[in-house]
């Protein structure tokens, strides 16, 4: 029997059989009909909603990218000492990776094809900015507050962000080693041990 889905379930439902694909193959290796496989749809459902690898790789990336954003402002927004809010950002992206490690795959694929697309690339700038803006404005909050040491707050966003994404790349060039276990709520612990007054 024909599963009857709303047009948003199976557009989800494509994207969650594309990031398995580009997680286990590499963005270059997968193909289109490796994601109908997965989907158990056939390739004219699949380019209904995607035009074409590219678009639908974009479309994955957009969509995390998105909820993390969404999920970043609405951290920063909350009533809380900056340090609870930078453990919150910790332990929720922590738990999303490991819940989720193909889109922490697919994350880092999404990386090394930007670095030869110069439309993805300019695109990943935007977003970058806008989030390292957010981690800045939380640090600025904790220095104005007496949280934190005076410390130049671009520099130590620059530095939280780069500990995310380095530990990503860690746990899988490493996978299974013990000392790539993803420990991000360990690194904002000592972080914010350094940044008392």
């Amino acid at each position: 029997m024909t599963k009857h889905l709303t047009k948003d379930q199976r557009r989800s439902e494509l994207l969650h059989a594309a990031v398995s694909c580009f997680a286990e193959q590499g963005y270059h290796e997968t193909t289109m009909d490796d994601v109908v496989r997965a989907a158990g749809v056939s390739k004219g459902s699949l380019y209904w909603y995607f035009k074409s690898k590219r678009d639908l790789f974009l479309c994955l990336i957009e969509l995390w990218f998105g909820e993390l954003g969404q999920f970043l402002d609405g951290v920063i927004e909350q009533d809380l000492p900056a340090g609870e809010r930078l453990r919150l950002i910790g332990e929720t992206v922590e738990n999303s990776v490991l819940a989720r490690p193909d889109l922490a795959r697919a994350f880092i694929e999404f990386g090394s094809l930007a670095m030869r697309d110069t439309a993805l690339k300019f695109w990943f700038a935007d977003v970058y900015k806008t989030n390292l803006g957010m981690i800045r404005r939380l640090i600025e909050e904790g220095i104005a507050q007496g949280e934190f040491r005076a410390v130049d707050p671009g520099v130590l966003a620059q530095l939280i962000v780069a500990m995310f994404d380095g530990t990503f790349m860690q746990r899988e060039l490493v996978r299974g080693d013990p000392a790539s276990a993803l420990r991000l709520r360990d690194l904002i612990e000592t972080l914010l041990g350094l940044l008392r007054p």
